[in-house]
């Protein structure tokens, strides 16, 4: 699967938001599926790799698809 700049920016944005919230309240970012285009609702497995100065700080995911690819996201996240 291939997407287009605007789609990778958009689950950047996404997952930078659910660190944020669950930071704050100590649990992922709730996300309505009708506010993301069809591509981004596919089943789809994700991993999340977060880095602070080229340093690995974490990694998280699954291999198998389980759940849309924007939801995925805002869970690994």
């Amino acid at each position: 699967m291939s997407l287009n700049k605007e789609n990778q920016q958009r689950l950047l944005d996404l997952a930078k938001s659910s660190i944020q919230h669950g930071l704050q309240t100590g649990r992922p970012l709730k996300i309505n599926l009708a506010d993301f285009p069809a591509e981004l609702t596919e089943h789809r497995a994700t991993f999340v790799t977060l880095q602070k100065h080229h340093q690995l700080r974490g990694c998280i995911g699954i291999l198998e698809a389980v759940r849309p690819l924007a939801e995925d996201i805002a869970e690994n996240a």
